[in-house]
């Protein structure tokens, strides 16, 4: 079976594909992040998870140091 996230940082298209059943979840890359200009990592994720109502997401994240 095929499961279909929804892969944005756009808050109003996440908003909008994860009220749709046929979507089991989201993920998000820092790069799709700053297209979006997100902020605050914290602030956008704690969005996401409100949104997502118990569907799993993905939150990639990177560094530059230790």
């Amino acid at each position: 079976m095929v499961a279909l996230f929804v892969d944005t940082s756009d808050v109003v298209q996440l908003h909008k594909w994860l009220r749709d059943p046929r979507i089991k979840g989201a993920t998000c890359n820092p790069s799709l992040m700053k297209m979006a200009g997100i902020k605050s990592y914290r602030n956008f994720a704690t969005i996401v998870l409100g949104m997502a109502s118990g569907k799993p997401v993905s939150f990639e994240v990177l560094a530059d140091d230790f």
